[in-house]
């Protein structure tokens, strides 16, 4: 993407922006699928120090154990 010529690069963010709409449009079919979208939602407040950037990755850390529990029990 950055070596791409700019009228490129800006279509190219362009489709990216509606393939990650279309993926948080569909229905999750798991865990691991919800854990994705939220990552997708929070990519760039899970790096921030301040006390959003914190909870989000709580909340994604919360979720990544409960997924690994879930997935130990069901095997």
């Amino acid at each position: 993407l950055n070596q791409a010529p700019a009228e490129k690069a800006d279509a190219i963010e362009l489709e990216i922006v509606k393939q990650e709409e279309l993926l948080l449009e569909l229905e999750a079919p798991s865990l691991a699928a919800i854990l994705q979208k939220l990552e997708l939602l929070f990519e760039t407040d899970l790096d921030k120090p301040d006390r959003d950037g914190a909870e989000k990755r709580l909340i994604i850390d919360d979720l990544c154990r409960l997924h690994d529990e879930v997935e130990l029990l069901v095997g």
